[in-house]
């Protein structure tokens, strides 16, 4: 992370039935005044109803080093 940067994500998820959807995501961040730039790639499969939901995803680091390869996990309620 840099002290100051411009943040930019792009994602897809597919539903391929029974609650299931697969997707993926890339993210960055672009420097202002200096510092390293940084990729994340990932691929993600989340499972639930349309009010409760729980993902997994694993991301990469692409460019500019931010880390190797680490997991995620998230859980979302919708009111």
């Amino acid at each position: 992370m840099n002290l100051q940067e411009l943040t930019w994500s792009a994602g897809a998820d597919l539903d391929i039935g029974h609650g299931v959807q697969i997707g993926g995501r890339a993210l960055g961040g672009i420097p202002v005044g200096g510092g390293l730039a940084r990729v994340i790639g990932g691929g993600r499969v989340a499972l639930g109803t349309p009010r409760v939901s729980t993902a997994f995803e694993l991301q990469l680091g692409i460019a500019g080093d931010p880390f190797t390869i680490r997991g995620v996990v998230e859980t979302a309620l919708r009111f």
